[in-house]
């Protein structure tokens, strides 16, 4: 879940990961059984680096990421997460959240952070930016509240003193005085 969540995979892309696919050095993850069908690349944060090192300590000789053993013995990659994703939503008392959500919530994070949203495309493994946007791109009230700062300082003086043409506030800011003035002389 953990992984799901500092990488933005897909469970099915989680479940087939394998050790050889994981670059420590390039700090990289290639995924090669995509949605698209085509295999990509995803960088690594200090986080899912972390996770994946402590993975690896524990299981040297496995062949995947998330190994569990078949009913004859065999090694293979882990089937299904089902009972453990319900027993740890259960613990957690958390509700109406799917596995896929982790997903988005890595993408809302990105794109709230400051992350590009062309990369973010690229690392979700969408041809279409505009897919990217539209379905993962869930912004929280809170952060759009917080763009006023980007609204504001998008015609902000400048180090030389010019201002955006479009900055009202030094031409007409004594018309609202002034305004505002003979609204108080008329009363």
């Amino acid at each position: 879940m953990y992984l799901a969540l500092q990488t933005g995979l897909r469970k099915g892309e989680l479940l087939g990961l394998r050790w050889s696919d994981v670059n420590f050095e390039a700090e990289q993850i290639l995924i090669r059984e995509t949605k698209s069908g085509k295999p990509r690349m995803i960088p690594m944060n200090r986080r899912a680096r972390w996770l994946l090192k402590k993975l690896a300590a524990r299981s040297p000789l496995s062949e995947w990421v998330f190994q569990t053993r078949k009913r004859n013995g065999a090694a293979g990659p882990a089937a299904d997460t089902k009972t453990a994703w319900r027993r740890a939503l259960r613990l957690a008392r958390i509700e109406d959240f799917r596995f896929h959500d982790l997903r988005h919530t890595f993408a809302s994070h990105f794109a709230m952070s400051g992350g590009d949203l062309y990369a973010l495309a690229k690392i979700l493994g969408h041809s279409n930016p505009k897919m990217t946007i539209d379905r993962y791109a869930h912004l929280s009230p809170e952060f759009i509240q917080r763009q006023q700062g980007v609204m504001n300082a998008m015609y902000a003086p400048t180090r030389n003193g010019n201002r955006h043409q479009m900055d009202t506030e030094g031409r007409f800011g004594q018309i609202k005085i002034a305004v505002r003035k003979s609204e108080v002389f008329e009363s």
